[in-house]
């Protein structure tokens, strides 16, 4: 008798150490699932809000030919932006960098003269003196409106790690922030 009471005993703690295995198996396959499917499918939250990253309104100081023979307006030669970058936020922004791109080819310039290591809450920082668009940039630009043809933008790095692009459009007057998906400054 004693010795089937030490297999009913033994019996019990062998079914018991399954269904723990069972269970803890279970667990590690709902884990791995799990992760598996936000891999794929991430929770959705929020956005990111983008730091009150702006640009000034643009001018350029600019320099032109004579008429051509058989043209209506002069050939710019040369147009030295002049604009402000300003941190509105209450955060300290990093790794700024800024150029333009033109509206209607998508073509990019960098300034690359004009790089800022950071900028604190409330600081600003002015783009001048950073040399002249190129020529081949202001090929077909009219003379009265060297600003206009193109997109002004800066592109920081926020507190969050996060990439983001603000484009200044002079038609629109208005600073159009976006988060970059990849870092393609300089």
């Amino acid at each position: 008798m004693i010795a089937f009471s030490w297999v009913w005993y033994w019996s019990l703690a062998a079914i018991a150490a399954a269904i723990l295995l069972w269970v803890a198996l279970g667990e590690k396959l709902y884990g791995i699932g799990r992760s598996v499917y936000r891999h794929f499918r991430p929770v959705e939250g929020p956005p990111p809000i983008a730091p009150e990253v702006v640009l000034g309104h643009p001018h350029a100081e600019q320099t032109s030919t004579e008429y051509p023979p058989g043209e209506k307006h002069r050939i710019l030669v040369r147009a030295d932006p002049v604009y402000l970058i300003e941190n509105k936020s209450d955060e300290t922004v990093r790794d700024i960098t800024t150029g333009i791109r033109r509206k209607d080819d998508a073509r990019e310039h960098v300034f690359t003269s004009h790089r800022v290591g950071a900028l604190k809450a409330g600081e600003s920082s002015e783009v001048r003196n950073v040399g002249s668009i190129p020529r081949d940039l202001l090929a077909g630009v009219h003379e009265s409106d060297p600003v206009g043809a193109f997109l002004w933008w800066v592109r920081f790095t926020a507190r969050d790690g996060t990439r983001w692009e603000v484009a200044y459009d002079p038609g629109q007057k208005r600073n159009l922030p976006q988060i970059l998906e990849s870092d393609e400054s300089l």
